[in-house]
C-alpha cells in the first residue's frame, strides 16, 4: 500500500504524461526519494534542451511513441499541440515513424492523434489543420 508521499508522485508523474506502470509503483514505494530524483532528472533534460525548442522535442517524442505503440502517446501529442503544432505536422511525424518501424507506427500514432483531436475540440482546444491555419 503506498503511502501519501508514494501516492502524490505517482499522481504528478501520471499528470506529466507517464502510464501508470506496477514497476513505478514498486520503484515508489521502496525508494520514493530516488525515484522523486529520476523522475525530476528526466523532467529536466527534456524540458532544457539547448538548441531543440519544445515543440520538437514533442515530434521526437511522437515518433518513438509510435515507433514503440506506447500508450502515452496521447500526452505527447496533446503537448505538441500545445506548443503549437498541426495536425498536418503529426501527420508527417507519424509517416516518418512508418518509414523506420513499419505500418504500426502509423495507425499508433494516427489513432493517438484522432483521439487527441477528438478530445481538444471537445474541450474547445485549438487543433490547426495547417500553419495557415495556426493563427
Amino acid at each position: 500500500m503506498a503511502d501519501d508521499r508514494t501516492a502524490e508522485l505517482l499522481d504528478e508523474m501520471e499528470d506529466a504524461g507517464l502510464a501508470r506502470r506496477p514497476w513505478f509503483e514498486l520503484f515508489a514505494r521502496y525508494q520514493p526519494e530516488r525515484m522523486r530524483l529520476w523522475f525530476e532528472t528526466r523532467r529536466k533534460l527534456r524540458d532544457e534542451c539547448v538548441e531543440l525548442d519544445p515543440k520538437t522535442v514533442e515530434f521526437i517524442v511522437v515518433a518513438l511513441d509510435a515507433a514503440a505503440n506506447w500508450p502515452q502517446i496521447d500526452a505527447h501529442i496533446d503537448r505538441a499541440f500545445d506548443h503549437g503544432a498541426t495536425i498536418q505536422e503529426l501527420i508527417d511525424v507519424c509517416v516518418i515513424a512508418s518509414n523506420t518501424k513499419g505500418p504500426h507506427a502509423l495507425a499508433a500514432g494516427l489513432s493517438g492523434l484522432d483521439r487527441v483531436i477528438e478530445e481538444r475540440t471537445r474541450a474547445g482546444k485549438p487543433v490547426p489543420r495547417d500553419r495557415a491555419n495556426a493563427g
